[in-house]
């Protein structure tokens, strides 16, 4: 096959991970392999944008902080859903049923999500209007507790309000408003934070998966310290996360496997991608140091 690498999450980690873990070097991807993917790059031109690819995947995540990438998880009481109508299909709250002039398969497609430059907003690709009104953000922030784990009865509700009709008489004043659990809009719930958070989850995946593809590729460090911060974040978080908590309460869809239990690892479709894979390669770091 042509590539650099056979691209695996688990090489990259288990190489790097330094001198408190006994095995000398990865078991998957070998020290050999990733000689190899170096010399392909000084030989040919296609190994060489193979790894520019990669680099520039990864580098979003290279500049954000520790602390800010470690945050970037979301936790089990940031409601999460794999759509966004889940009624009679209404449309857009602001644009109405124009939204459908949008040529995508699924109708949460014809939302944007980017959270870079709209954080805690899903933007219309219609109208081009950004929803929830309210700020998530602030809300989520001021409900997190002493392991940066969101507790929805911390969180201040008076946060929960459209900031540009700021009276609580204005009957405007909680128009596109969401809470976690959606928006109203003629009869029906758009669960715009639920599928931001759902979004925010498969970014989390992608972007342990192109950090280690990263650190494959060149060998540079920084690349798999990153990825370690999420994982670490990963291992902290996912025990935790509940199907029944209120995802099947509300009829959302996520990937439980058909378990109607929870995640399972042997699913690959929703946010539970590749999260079963990077905890257990966790549990196996700590097993390796151990010797």
């Amino acid at each position: 096959m042509r590539g650099i690498l056979p691209y695996m999450v688990c090489g990259a980690i288990v190489t790097v991970v330094g001198g408190a873990f006994a095995k000398s070097g990865s078991h998957v991807v070998t020290a050999q392999m990733r000689a190899n993917a170096l010399a392909n790059v000084d030989r040919y031109e296609w190994a060489a944008d193979q790894q520019q690819a990669a680099i520039r995947a990864a580098q979003p995540y290279v500049e954000m902080s520790d602390e800010a990438l470690w945050r970037m998880v979301p936790s089990q009481w940031v409601p999460r859903n794999c759509g966004v109508h889940n009624g009679n299909g209404v449309g857009c709250a602001n644009c109405g049923k124009e939204i459908l002039n949008v040529r995508e398969p699924q109708m949460y497609m014809r939302y944007a999500y980017d959270r870079a430059e709209h954080p805690w907003k899903l933007k219309c690709k219609n109208c081009g209007t950004l929803f929830p009104s309210n700020d998530y953000g602030a809300f989520h922030r001021s409900g997190l507790d002493d392991r940066g784990e969101f507790d929805p009865e911390r969180a201040d509700k008076g946060l929960l309000h459209n900031p540009e009709h700021p009276d609580p008489n204005d009957p405007d004043h909680m128009l596109w408003v969401d809470d976690g659990y959606g928006l109203a809009y003629s009869g029906e719930t758009l669960t715009i934070i639920a599928h931001y958070t759902y979004s925010l989850w498969r970014e989390c995946i992608n972007a342990t998966r192109a950090l280690a593809h990263a650190w494959t590729v060149t060998g540079d460090p920084i690349y798999a310290h990153k990825a370690g911060v999420l994982l670490s974040r990963f291992a902290d978080i996912y025990p935790n996360i509940d199907y029944q908590g209120f995802v099947a309460a509300n009829g959302w869809g996520i990937s439980d496997g058909g378990s109607k239990k929870g995640h399972d690892p042997r699913s690959d479709l929703g946010d539970a991608d590749g999260i079963e894979a990077l905890v257990g390669l966790r549990r196996g770091l700590r097993a390796d140091a151990r010797g």
